[in-house]
């Protein structure tokens, strides 16, 4: 496997000593756990000073790493000098119960936008208007595809794109849909996972994204995989990058 340069990561309090950030189709957010302090990027800065204290439950973090990768808040903190992420804050609140009389799905799920003051990029066609809705109370990610599927959409994804954003309808209107990579000496190993899903692990690549085209040129694989899932390791002692993905 090729040695790559990685990007140095930064988030609001400064580098943090180690990351993993995790993205899948299972669920609609990204996470991070950001491990060991963050420290300041200022020179001289002492471990008492502000920007070097640990994060706190329900506090926002942004991470950068070659451009802007995560954007959430704390959810946990499994040990004083670490922190767990989670996007899309809004989307994970609550909204409902309320009725509706002839509405199209887009109007319910603008009016679930509204109520969590989530962003969001929906990628379903226009539908017809139903007599009635009663939407109940739910958070607000599940309330969307609860519209969807009571509108008669099949095979739609619920998956964060850059900048916090929710996007919700068919896998191939998504912008990330377009994304494509080519690795090749990057990657160390491929593995069958089920009848055309691979595992693999390769070099850090922080452009990737789910739903983006990795080409693989590998002596253990040589085709085109959808992305479904991807973790993304940087420690002091390992850095590497382990994809799920379906074949094309």
């Amino acid at each position: 496997m090729n040695l790559v340069h990685v990007p140095k990561p930064e988030t609001q309090k400064g580098t943090p000593a180690g990351l993993v950030f995790h993205e899948s189709l299972h669920v609609p957010w990204r996470t991070l756990h950001l491990q060991g302090h963050a420290f300041s990027a200022q020179e001289g800065v002492r471990p008492s000073d502000e920007g070097t204290r640990p994060f706190r439950p329900g506090e926002s973090v942004r991470l950068t790493l070659g451009g802007p990768l995560f954007q959430g808040a704390i959810q946990g903190l499994p040990a004083p000098a670490e922190g767990v992420a989670w996007g899309l804050p809004e989307w994970r609140r609550e909204a409902g119960p309320q009725g509706f009389r002839d509405v199209r799905a887009e109007e319910v799920a603008g009016y679930i936008q509204g109520a969590v003051g989530g962003k969001a990029v929906w990628g379903f066609a226009p539908t017809m208007p139903k007599r009635h809705y009663a939407l109940p109370r739910v958070t607000a990610w599940e309330g969307i595809l609860m519209v969807l599927q009571a509108w008669g959409f099949r095979g739609v994804v619920l998956h964060e794109l850059d900048g916090g954003i929710l996007y919700a309808g068919p896998p191939q209107k998504s912008p990330n849909y377009g994304g494509s990579h080519r690795v090749g000496e990057e990657v160390a190993w491929v593995r069958p996972l089920s009848p055309g899903r691979y595992g693999l692990r390769m070099a850090p690549l922080p452009a990737l994204r789910v739903l983006h085209l990795l080409r693989v040129d590998h002596p253990a694989y040589r085709g085109a995989l959808r992305v479904e899932e991807h973790r993304l390791v940087l420690t002091p002692k390992e850095a590497y990058h382990e994809v799920i993905g379906r074949e094309e």
